[in-house]
């Protein structure tokens, strides 16, 4: 069986989505790709709520992506139901201007370990007729 290796030329993304993909850090384009890794609550406490809420207090857990730093605030009501929840992604994280679909992520990286495995093939055919 021969597996073809997918590349960069052979996917269709758009001009301003594949260089904004190239110029993010690995840890990002992993976390986009596959999820974030977060910490086990770094951090929680109980505070008053905002005004106009229901409750009177609610309970806020905080925790951070082991890979990319993006934060997480999940914010809780006295009975411990889910109220909201509250990202700060790191900098540069999303592109400005544009939308980056999913799918996109993935086969850029997808491409990219093409790419490698293409030009891993290409030494080993050299060091055999070397």
């Amino acid at each position: 069986m021969t597996v073809t290796a997918i590349t960069t030329t052979q996917i269709d993304i758009d001009s301003d989505v594949l260089a904004f993909l190239k110029s993010l850090p690995d840890e990002y384009l992993v976390c986009r790709d596959e999820g974030h890794w977060w910490e086990r609550n770094i951090s929680g406490y109980l505070r008053e709520a905002l005004e106009g809420s229901p409750h009177k207090f609610v309970y806020t857990k905080r925790s951070r992506c082991r890979h990319c730093g993006n934060e997480r605030v999940k914010e809780y009501g006295p009975d411990f139901m889910w109220l909201a929840t509250r990202y700060s992604p790191p900098k540069n994280y999303y592109a400005k201007g544009f939308k980056v679909p999913s799918w996109a992520v993935s086969a850029y990286l997808l491409s990219i370990q093409g790419e490698q495995q293409q030009e891993l093939n290409r030494r080993v055919r050299r060091s055999k007729t070397a």
